[in-house]
């Protein structure tokens, strides 16, 4: 079963050792998606309303990344 675009980013974001730019994240989610043309358009917005609802990632305004949400 093909994972969901969250859970895709949630991996990669997890493994990485500093935060990500959304346009990196998005690039690699895509990678491992093997998205088309028309799949990046069609869910780009889609992934990135899905970033500032999933509990599990915080943005950090000030350097555009995202990263996982590490709960004190």
């Amino acid at each position: 079963m093909k994972k969901s675009m969250i859970e895709v980013a949630y991996e990669i974001v997890s493994a990485s050792e500093t935060p990500l730019s959304f346009q990196n994240l998005w690039k690699q989610v895509v990678e491992q998606q093997e998205f088309t043309t028309k799949q990046i358009e069609d869910n780009i917005s889609r992934f990135y309303s899905q970033l500032g609802i999933d509990g599990r990632f915080c943005s950090r305004a000030s350097r555009n990344a995202c990263s996982p949400f590490i709960p004190q």
